[in-house]
């Protein structure tokens, strides 16, 4: 922003030279004329607006914080938009804009230390250079890498004192920090984060709250703990930056991100460790940094976590760590809380623990408004009312929230009243949370609820009190019905419930179902519309269903309806129309005219063996195969081929079986029976039937789910007399994508295709098309990584089929997850073939 400067003068930016008035400035930047008092934005407009100049009040600023923060998001921003902005009665811009002048005196860096763990440094997306613009003003001085210890243009992955491998909020929050900074100052971050890092004591002999050394971030940021200090190593870097960045510089606030170290599954703090933990610490830095007032804002951790839903979060302690940081302005003068976003913003589905790079810069700017906020939480100043109360009802309870109060505030006074009664006092603990919750209430009553602000000073004047109005439960669906049936899904559908004087309008519909001879309900899912398709289902069986209608208040009557039945599906060969090479299913009969067993079981109990066929739904009998195994588990020994070739698969070592029943229960996904390999030794071949690629041409059609992060063959042919020729049909990689690949006898890669897919959380279809001169590979019927042209030179012997991994000398390249069923051709199906496979696959297995 300019300088105020005299008549009808200003200057751009950082330059020492004046410029005429009628000069347009560039986008960010805001001209003063002193002698007539006006103003100007950069918008490249030589136009100047007329704003009358008196003491502006707290709203004025505010309006002038909203518009530099419009500047900051390239906002188009007019000359207009500036005189609405500030244009209000009693209200102007001098005193207001001061804060955002220039002072020719006071040039350098602003430096903002970045603390924490890895959702300070970043996780999971790469930036993207129309989002994650470079600016010249903001700076870094480097942790680690080739940035260590220099000052150099802030660009993402910020070099924190670990690698970080995508965007974190810094360069989010500096753009809307600089914002409402004069233009001759800059930023410099102090990038110290490191993941997996919290204020465990690093000890040889780890006990009660420490960490193991060496694992992960191995570090500590207690001022006073032991092995690595990451607290120690933030003060000297700022101490460093401070020194680089020579006269003018000044460190400004420190921005913390951090918690999910704490709340780990054995090794974890409370609310009250915790927080003494972070205070002890906040007080020591502004001691060893000498900055006494240095504001300080902690952010949140992901709503994923905080609601403990991954496996490593201690039971209770993500919240209890959340409580902490929430409560830290209550507890510190001149700091601030962000919150975070809500359910979906992690990098999920597999990663619930860290913001995707689009949630970052979300909460970059959470970030700095929380750090405005910080500077305004001192001490003897009278409270402020927050600005805003809501009111939102769950079941019997309502949810009553409000906005962070200016200034500081130790506590929020919560009153309610019910109907025309008295007003009551909400009973909690001291807190500076946003929310508390009102129980016990009923439908049909009226509930008021207005806040004030607590400090030191005393309590505010309340806020405005909203009220809401308790919706009653809605009344029961009716005419719940069935459409036709299909193998594996079944459309159903209902009539909204109507309303009356006792009974609300449903907001959504819980459906369920089960079979006819169960008495368990299954979830099919919750729908806002008065339809919905039940998947997933067992061909040729009977289902019941119902459907439950919802709204804030309560849950209507369950209205039932079936029993129905489900179709049956045909045979896969049957409707692909094409004589397989090799056909083996666990889960049903591919073949009408297949006459022979599934699988042959060796049971736990006394490695017998025996054959297990398919009932009259032509699904595998898992009567029979659990009457056989009993309550212990069962293996393949052998996977018989059911394209009449007679080209089965066999394991005779029993430690390399894959399984098919585990403590007396079959082994499904989606319902349907699948074989689980370990990833390590597990595999089914043959030293017969071997020639797909000698046929010059080829198709396999597989239904997999992968479990590992090793790469393993779904379906392959290998070479025992050469171990580097192989034919990889099918193979899942480490990263959970579905490959091909054709390699010689002297390791030359002939084709090589590496796609989606395979995600190791999903049953997938997966098919590969070998035409003798390009190989297409998809997962569930959409092409993955380009159809790759090969030409075939070399020698490849193969004299090995096998599924779950490869054979090259030796058994190896493991395949980790469940298998259903693997279908091979010696030839290379059409696409209408093709498409016919996969829509069968689809309908009995509901893959995607």
């Amino acid at each position: 922003m300019a300088d105020v400067v005299g008549p009808i003068q200003h200057k751009r930016g950082t330059s020492s030279q004046w410029a005429d008035s009628n000069v347009p400035l560039r986008s960010g930047e805001i001209g003063i004329d002193t002698t007539r008092r006006r103003m100007k934005v950069g918008d490249g407009s030589s136009l100047w607006t007329e704003l009358p100049w008196v003491t502006p009040d707290a709203a004025t600023i505010q309006r002038l914080e909203d518009l530099a923060d419009d500047i900051a998001d390239a906002t188009s921003v007019t000359d207009g938009v500036i005189a609405s902005r500030l244009e209000t009665p009693g209200t102007a811009a001098r005193a207001a804009l001061t804060k955002a002048v220039a002072n020719p005196d006071d040039i350098g860096f602003d430096i903002i230390l970045l603390m924490g763990q890895s959702n300070m440094a970043g996780r999971g997306n790469p930036a993207d250079p129309n989002l994650d613009v470079q600016d010249r003003r903001i700076r870094s001085f480097g942790n680690s890498g080739g940035y260590a210890n220099r000052i150099a243009l802030a660009s993402e992955p910020l070099a924190h004192h670990e690698s970080s491998s995508g965007v974190g909020p810094a360069l989010a929050f500096a753009r809307r920090y600089l914002a409402a900074v004069p233009v001759n100052r800059s930023v410099l971050f102090v990038p110290v984060a490191h993941g997996d890092t919290g204020f465990q004591t690093v000890s040889a002999s780890p006990g009660a709250n420490q960490r193991v050394p060496g694992v992960a971030g191995g570090g500590t940021w207690r001022p006073n703990g032991s092995g690595v200090n990451l607290y120690q190593n933030a003060v000297a870097q700022a101490r460093a930056a401070l020194d680089a960045a020579g006269s003018g510089a000044r460190i400004v606030a420190a921005l913390w991100v951090q918690g999910e170290a704490d709340s780990t599954t054995g090794s974890v703090l409370t609310k009250a460790q915790y927080s003494a933990a972070l205070d002890d610490m906040i007080a020591t830095l502004r001691s060893d940094l000498d900055v006494p007032d240095l504001p300080f804002v902690a952010g949140g951790m992901t709503a994923e976590w905080i609601a403990e839903g991954v496996a490593s979060a201690a039971a209770g302690y993500p919240s209890q760590i959340n409580a902490a940081l929430i409560d830290t302005p209550r507890r510190v003068v001149r700091s601030a809380f962000a919150y975070g976003l809500g359910s979906g913003n992690s990098n999920g589905p597999t990663d619930l623990i860290h913001y995707s790079a689009t949630a970052q810069r979300t909460i970059g700017g959470n970030l700095h408004r929380a750090y405005l906020a910080a500077l305004k939480n001192v001490s003897g100043v009278a409270p402020v009312a927050p600005a805003t109360v809501t009111l939102r009802q769950s079941g019997s309870s309502v949810i009553v929230s409000w906005s962070a109060a200016q200034g500081r505030a130790i506590d929020y006074f919560v009153e309610y009243r019910i109907g025309s009664g008295d007003w009551t006092t909400f009973d909690h603990d001291v807190s500076v949370a946003l929310s508390q919750t009102i129980t016990g209430l009923s439908s049909g009553q009226a509930v008021r609820a207005r806040v004030s602000t607590v400090n030191g000073q005393g309590t505010s004047s309340a806020t405005a009190s909203s009220t809401l109005t308790m919706a009653y439960a809605p009344n029961p669906v009716t005419g719940v019905s069935a459409g036709v049936a299909s193998g594996s899904a079944l459309p159903i559908s209902w009539n909204a419930p109507a309303t009356d004087a006792t009974h609300s309008e449903a907001t959504s519909y819980l459906v369920e179902y089960k079979q006819t001879s169960s008495s368990t309900w299954l979830t099919s899912g919750t729908v806002t519309s008065t339809n919905s398709t039940i998947i997933g289902l067992s061909p040729s069986t009977s289902y019941d269903y119902r459907v439950t209608a919802r709204n804030a208040r309560a849950s209507a009557a369950a209205i039932q309806g079936g029993p129905t039945a489900t179709a049956n599906i045909a045979p896969l060969l049957n409707d692909v129309g094409v004589s397989a090479f090799r056909a083996l299913s666990v889960s049903r009969k591919l073949r009408s005219a297949y006459t022979g067993a599934a699988v042959k079981v060796r049971r736990s109990s006394d490695s017998t063996t025996s054959d297990i066929g398919f009932d009259g739904n032509g699904v595998l009998d898992t009567a029979a195969l659990l009457a056989f195994v009993g309550s212990g588990s069962g293996y393949v020994d052998t996977l018989y081929d059911q394209s009449g070739n007679g080209r089965h698969l066999t394991q005779a070592t029993t430690a390399a079986q894959p399984t098919l029943v585990s403590g007396g229960s079959v082994l499904t996904v989606n319902g349907k029976p699948s074989m689980t390999f370990d990833g390590t030794d597990d595999i089914l071949f043959s030293t017969t039937g071997v020639g797909l690629y000698a046929a010059g041409a080829a198709t396999s059609l597989t239904v997999a789910k992968g479990t590992s992060t090793s790469t393993g063959a779904i379906v392959a042919e290998g070479g025992a007399a050469n171990s580097a020729s192989r034919y990889l049909l099918e193979y899942a990689t480490s990263t959970g994508a579905l490959g091909q690949q054709t390699r010689t006898e002297t390791s030359v890669n002939l084709s090589s295709i590496t796609g989606a897919g395979h995600d190791n959380a999903t049953l997938h279809a997966g098919s590969m098309v070998d035409t003798g001169s390009s190989i297409s590979l998809r997962v569930d019927g959409a092409l993955v990584g380009a159809q790759s042209s090969y030409v075939r030179s070399g020698a490849v012997s193969v004299d090995r089929a096998s599924v779950g991994g490869s054979i090259q000398g030796t058994p190896g390249i493991f395949f980790g997850g469940q298998i259903g069923e693997v279908i091979t051709w010696s030839s290379a199906l059409t696409d209408t073939q093709r498409i016919t496979g996969e829509a069968n696959v689809k309908a009995f297995y509901g893959t995607p």
